[in-house]
C-alpha cells in the first residue's frame, strides 16, 4: 500500500474516491479525507458531504474494510438488498463484493483497509459472504462503535506504534463482533437456504431422477453441502423427497378419477416402479394403495 498521511480535498462529478478502494463517484461531492499508513493497514478518516453517490464493482484487489460512521447517514447497496447506515454502526465490507453507496446528510466515518491475506492471517471471522453490519445503537455494537469513536478522536495524538496497537484492537474486537453475529445468524440462513430448497424439490417431484447431486447442482452447492443441512433438521434428501412424493400420491389416489391407474398416480410423482411404490406407501400409511382410490358413483 501506499504510504500516505495529512489531508486532501476533492470536488469532482465522476472521480475515484480513492485509486486503491475503486470507487467511483457519480455525483459532485465535497470529500475531505485523512489517510494514515500502519504497517499492513490504512486508515482514512473522510467527511464527504450530503448528496454524494457512487459505487465500485467487485474487483481482485483483495482488501478487508472496517467502517465507522461516527456523523451522518448513509444508504449501502449490495446483492442482498439495501442497508441504512446510522451513527455508531460498524460495517465491514470486501473489495470482492459490488457495492453502491449514497450519503443522505453530511457524513463522517472512520475506515481501516487490510489485506485480505492478513485478515485471513489475523482475524479470519471478518472474512464472511456479503458485508456485515453491526448497528450501533445497543448491545455489542454499541460497545464497538464507542471503541472506534474514540480512536477517530485521537488518532491524530498518537505515534505510529500507538495507532498501530490501536488498528489491531479494533480489529479484533470486531472480529469477536462478527463471530457472534455470524454464529447466532447461521440457524436463519440454514432455515431459509433449506425453504428454497424445499420449494425446489416440490416442483420437481414429477422427476424420477431428483436426487441430492441435482438439488446440489441448481443450487451451486457440494453434494456434501446439501446432505449436512438436511442432516440439522433430522432428515435426508432422499428420505425429504420420498416422503413428499408419497404425501402427493395418497391425495391423488384419494380424489381420484375412475380413469385415473395406480401407476398412473405413481408415475406422475416420480415413482417409475409401480411395485416398489407399493411397499414404500403401505410401509407409510399401513394400508395399500388401492384401498384409497375412491369411485365416482354411478349414475
Amino acid at each position: 500500500m501506499p504510504n500516505v498521511q495529512g489531508f486532501a480535498s476533492l470536488t469532482a462529478p465522476t472521480t475515484s474516491l480513492d485509486p486503491m478502494l475503486g470507487w467511483t463517484i457519480h455525483e459532485a461531492i465535497s470529500l475531505r479525507q485523512q489517510l494514515r499508513q500502519l504497517g499492513d493497514a490504512l486508515v482514512i478518516e473522510a467527511q464527504v458531504a450530503q448528496g454524494c453517490a457512487g459505487m465500485r464493482r467487485a474487483s481482485d484487489a483483495g482488501l478487508v474494510v472496517v467502517m465507522t460512521v461516527i456523523e451522518g447517514r448513509e444508504r449501502g447497496e449490495d446483492s442482498t438488498g439495501t442497508v441504512l447506515f446510522e451513527p455508531g454502526d460498524v460495517i465491514v465490507w470486501n473489495t470482492r463484493e459490488t457495492l453502491a453507496f449514497a450519503t443522505l446528510s453530511p457524513l463522517r466515518k472512520m475506515m481501516i483497509a487490510c489485506p485480505e491475506a492478513v485478515i485471513r492471517n489475523f482475524h479470519p471471522d471478518l472474512i464472511g459472504r456479503g458485508p456485515l453490519h453491526l448497528p450501533g445503537r445497543h448491545g455489542f455494537g454499541a460497545a464497538v462503535s464507542g471503541y472506534f469513536e474514540g480512536f477517530a478522536g485521537t488518532l491524530a495524538e498518537m505515534d505510529d506504534r500507538e495507532a498501530h496497537a490501536a488498528v489491531d484492537t479494533g480489529l479484533e474486537i470486531v472480529a469477536r463482533a462478527a463471530r457472534l453475529v455470524r454464529r447466532d445468524a447461521a440457524p436463519r440462513r440454514s432455515s431459509a437456504r433449506l425453504a428454497r430448497i424445499m420449494s425446489y424439490i416440490d416442483a420437481q417431484l414429477h422427476d424420477p431422477d431428483l436426487d441430492s447431486a441435482e438439488i446440489a447442482a441448481h443450487f451451486g452447492l457440494s453434494v456434501r453441502s446439501v446432505q449436512l443441512l438436511f442432516a440439522e433438521h433430522g432428515t435426508t434428501p432422499s428420505e425429504c423427497i420420498r416422503q413428499r412424493r408419497l404425501n402427493r400420491c395418497r391425495r391423488d389416489l384419494q380424489a381420484a378419477r375412475r380413469t385415473e391407474s395406480i401407476t398412473d398416480i405413481a408415475l406422475r410423482w416420480g415413482f417409475n416402479d409401480p411395485s416398489h411404490f407399493s411397499r414404500l406407501f403401505r410401509r407409510r400409511y399401513g394400508v395399500p394403495p388401492r384401498t384409497l382410490v375412491r369411485k365416482r358413483p354411478e349414475g
